[in-house]
Order: structure tokens, then C-alpha cells, then sequence
């Protein structure tokens, strides 16, 4: 019987192995004894030595134990261990991508410092594909796909991804964007993107229109607040004093852009103008304290004053000529 189901069983276990033999007058027999050794070569061939000559032929279940005092993998065919895990000295294939035939090479580590968990996504490519080629604008540092089904496949509905964005010195410039599928299932677009100069593009937005006022303020740390209009965010609300002589004392000019070489004319007034005049409340400044932009919504109330104070000078007036 031997071996059966990982459990040996002696060939004369019938008669209660050799000692019920001998109860019974049963000899030892060579050929009994044959067929128990060839039991036993058959049970020491299907085990696996601890020097490595027997290597597994099927699965190995571990009935809920673990495999301990493990050495450190250095190959991807390995155990990796929970320690080179976690300090990043053995990378699973599938966190450790390397040419993916695109032209880009990509490296993942992970540095633990002070118990903080840093991941880092390196990508390196060039002419010659590999290890430590220098980056160039364009390359897809790294991609990810959130996937719906349509039937037949996995196709993108999100994508999001970093680049780089021109030439690495010390730092890399980089560039993100987040891209959705359209509506009709047809086209993936993108609807965010921050470039190296910190642009920020919103392609979406230009496209959704509207007859109500402009009510976004960026402020110069590239906050963006809500512009608001309503007594319950206002305090130590008080009548306006400056008026007329405040408005005949601005300077309206005319201006091309310097970031604008189309020759476009614009037409406006100047921030420090008014910071100098003292209208400082209609004066944005930057994080130095210096005069950067006009708001020029709130000028709105100075202009109502301006025509209130006029209106009463001609009510005056008429009054006068009787």
C-alpha cells in the first residue's frame, strides 16, 4: 500500500506489522520485506531534501504556516522577504517595471526616513535605451489607467499622468494631467493639466459659458477664492467718502502685453497709479507688498459715487438758475 494521500501505510499492517507476523507464525519473508523497502525508496523519492536535490512537483500547501528564517531574494524566481519589501531592496516585477517597449525605462524605490514611506518613480530614456539615460521633454515619467468595460474590453475612462517637461538639471520639470473619455465614448480629452511654469489649464471651462458676473479671485500664492457680494461676509460696513475728485484724478491709458506678441491693444489703468493716489482698497499687491493688479469690479462703487456727487453738483445747479 505504501504511500497514499502524503500518509505511509506498512505492507503487512493487516496482521499489525512484523510483531503481528510473528504472533501469528508468519516468517519474515523477502519478499515482504522488498515490497516495504521499495514502499519506502517510493515515499523518501516523493519528499523534498533539505539540500535541494528533490524540487517540488506540484503546489505545496502550508496549512496556514509560513515558510521562516528566509535568506534575501536576489533573483525575481526568489521569496523576497517582508524586510527587503519594506526597505526597498527587492521590488516585485509589477512595482519594478523595467523596458516596457515604449522607449522608457522605469525604476520604483522606496526610502523609509524617520518612518515616513517616500515612493519614488524613476524614469530615464534617450537614444540608447536603458539604465541612467538622460530624460528629455515628452517622456511619460508614469501612466495610470482607470479602465471601464465596454462589452469586448478594458478601455480608459481616466487617465493620469506625469511628464517630463523640458531639459533635468538639478530638478526635472515636470509637467501633470488628469484626461476623461467624452461622451461619446469615442475620444479621451484632457481636462487638467499643471505645466513646469505652474500653469494650470482647465480646456474644459472655456467651453461652458455664462451671462453672470466673474466671481473667481486668484490671489498671488495661486489661491482661487469665490468672489462674494453679500452682507453676511462683510463687516464695519460704512458710506464712501472719496467720489469725483478720487475719479478725476485717474490716469486711463492704453497698453500692449508684454506676454502678448500679437499687438493686441488693451486699455486699463495703472495699480501703482492708484496705490500712489491712495486708493489702495481697489489695489491687489503681491506676497513683497507690491501693487500687482486692480480690482477692477469694486472700482464699480467708486463710479456710483462719482455719479451720485455729479448729480447732486447739477441738482445744485439747477436749483440755482430757478
Amino acid at each position: 500500500m505504501g504511500w497514499s494521500g502524503g500518509s505511509y501505510t506498512k505492507g503487512n499492517s493487516a496482521t499489525g506489522g512484523w510483531s503481528g507476523d510473528a504472533s501469528l507464525g508468519i516468517g519474515i519473508e523477502a519478499g515482504r520485506h522488498d515490497t516495504q523497502d521499495d514502499d519506502f525508496a517510493s515515499g523518501i523519492d516523493n519528499c523534498i531534501a533539505k539540500d535541494g536535490q528533490n524540487s517540488a512537483t506540484a503546489n505545496l500547501p502550508m496549512g496556514g504556516f509560513k515558510h521562516t528564517g528566509a535568506a534575501d531574494a536576489s533573483s525575481n524566481d526568489e521569496y523576497t522577504t517582508q524586510g527587503q519589501l519594506r526597505d526597498g531592496s527587492f521590488r516585485p516585477k509589477f512595482l519594478n517595471p523595467e523596458y516596457v517597449g515604449d522607449g522608457t525605462f522605469y525604476k520604483n524605490t522606496t526610502v523609509y526616513n524617520g518612518g515616513t514611506a517616500v515612493e519614488r518613480i524613476n524614469s530615464s530614456k534617450s537614444t540608447t535605451v536603458g539604465v541612467n539615460t538622460t530624460s528629455v521633454s515628452g517622456d511619460t515619467i508614469q501612466r495610470w489607467d482607470l479602465q471601464g468595460y465596454n462589452g469586448t474590453d478594458y478601455v480608459r475612462a481616466v487617465e493620469i499622468a506625469g511628464r517630463v517637461n523640458g531639459t533635468p538639471g538639478t530638478v526635472c520639470p515636470g509637467e501633470f494631467y488628469v484626461r476623461v473619455g467624452d461622451s461619446t465614448g469615442t475620444v479621451i480629452n484632457t481636462a487638467f493639466q499643471i505645466l513646469a511654469d505652474l500653469t494650470t489649464s482647465l480646456p474644459g471651462v472655456y467651453a461652458k459659458t455664462t451671462a453672470n458676473a466673474a466671481n473667481v479671485f486668484v490671489a498671488s500664492g495661486g489661491l482661487m477664492y469665490r468672489s462674494t457680494s453679500s452682507l453676511q461676509y462683510k463687516k464695519n460696513v460704512q458710506p464712501m467718502t472719496t467720489g469725483l475728485e478720487a475719479v478725476k484724478q485717474l490716469k486711463p491709458v492704453t497698453f500692449n502685453e508684454k506676454s502678448d506678441d500679437s499687438g493686441k491693444l488693451f486699455a486699463g489703468l495703472i495699480a501703482e497709479d492708484l496705490d500712489k493716489q491712495g486708493l489702495k482698497e481697489y489695489v491687489s499687491y503681491d506676497e513683497e507688498g507690491k501693487p500687482d493688479a486692480i480690482h477692477y469690479g469694486n472700482l464699480v462703487a467708486l463710479a456710483f459715487k462719482a455719479i451720485q456727487e455729479l448729480e447732486a453738483k447739477v441738482a445744485s445747479l439747477e436749483a440755482q438758475l430757478g
